[in-house]
């Protein structure tokens, strides 16, 4: 559970976005059996300038820094002892008993793949990345010791998992990409913690494309960051301009009214393994769309995984969702295509990172 103190005015627009036909109405293929499931998961309560969320999956913010959280922590260890088990063996690099796999956490994880620890190392090839080049790159973090001195939002909250990783991420765009993005789109976004990294790094103009239920996440989130940015929510979308705006929150219903060519940098980090074969197909002809020639997209998702609710569920009618079989752009240039290196050391689940460069042949009008 997170809650954010807003300004008023940012308070009475997100409840107006809640109450309007943007949040209500999604197309009835939007969400998978996943989302169905932990859409209804997400929970939110306003009071004055208060907003309070929680959920389950996409619900990555980072713990506060302050004694309510140490409390908050304490009261779920005694009521779910078994995360203490979790947290110790993952301290210790042991896993919890029972698994006979070796896990790092995702700390020492981050140092061993940027110091190039024989653990992290694979052969090197083509569409693989070279960590002692991109060590070498302006804006790389290094280290966790410097994640920590530079970490943005360092003095709000505590460094976790999820921020690691994401800082893994920027690593690797500030690796490839040529110059810095002006504009960027997001698919997915969770509660925005790569997007509150990017807009600190780069002061992007940000369109955040997500089921409504998950916007309210990242609203608030994003909104507690910079209290200063202009938001644009997605009942307000007549207004949309993307050169004016910090933040354009849409729904899956409204990205028609992204210009086309008019993104730099598009990202979908985890989103494409939860989806339908449909909503892949017609998210990968947006990316197509709205990039311009020559800009960037960074994607990573589970190698396979059954977009399905629940472990007891029986899934055996669900499609599976497979990273290589998704309808890719063949004309698209291959930057990176690679199993994740840091990844592979924290979850027993292999997940691909490719990025490549858009070709518009044969979708240019």
């Amino acid at each position: 559970m997170a809650t954010y103190n807003l300004a008023k005015n940012i308070v009475a627009r997100f409840t107006e976005f809640m109450n309007s036909p943007q949040y209500r109405k999604t197309s009835r293929y939007a969400k998978s059996d996943y989302w169905e499931y932990h859409a209804s998961q997400i929970k939110v309560a306003i009071t004055n300038s208060t907003v309070t969320v929680e959920g389950i999956s996409g619900y990555y913010v980072p713990p506060m820094k302050n004694a309510a959280s140490i409390k908050h922590r304490a009261a779920t260890a005694l009521r779910n002892p078994g995360t203490v088990i979790d947290f110790v063996a993952h301290k210790y690099r042991r896993s919890p008993a029972g698994n006979l796999i070796n896990l790092m956490d995702y700390f020492h994880a981050f140092d061993a793949v940027m110091s190039q620890e024989p653990i992290a190392e694979i052969e090197p090839a083509p569409y693989r990345i070279d960590f002692k080049a991109l060590r070498q790159k302006k804006g790389v973090v290094k280290s966790i010791e410097e994640m920590k001195r530079v970490f943005f939002a360092g003095e709000k909250y505590q460094l976790s998992p999820q921020m690691a990783y994401t800082y893994y991420l920027a690593n690797i765009l500030n690796g490839y990409l040529r110059e810095e993005p002006k504009t960027v789109m997001e698919i997915g976004a969770g509660n925005g913690n790569l997007a509150s990294l990017l807009h600190h790094m780069f002061r992007p103009n940000m369109v955040i494309v997500d089921l409504p239920e998950t916007l309210c996440l990242s609203i608030p989130h994003l909104a507690s960051l910079f209290p200063d940015a202009e938001i644009l929510m997605p009942h307000e979308a007549n207004s949309y301009n993307l050169d004016s705006t910090d933040f354009i929150f849409l729904t899956p219903d409204q990205t028609s009214i992204i210009a086309d060519g008019s993104i730099d940098l598009s990202v979908c980090i985890g989103a494409f393994q939860e989806m339908t074969h449909r909503q892949i197909q017609e998210y990968l002809e947006l990316i197509q769309r709205v990039s311009h020639r020559d800009s960037f997209f960074l994607c990573s998702s589970r190698v396979e995984k059954i977009p399905s609710a629940l472990p007891e569920k029986n899934a055996g009618n669900i499609p599976v969702n497979r990273f290589a079989e998704y309808p890719w752009n063949p004309n698209n240039q291959l930057e990176i295509y690679e199993i994740c290196r840091l990844l592979r050391l924290v979850q027993l689940d292999d997940v691909y990172l490719r990025l490549e460069r858009i070709s518009k042949d044969g979708y240019e009008k």
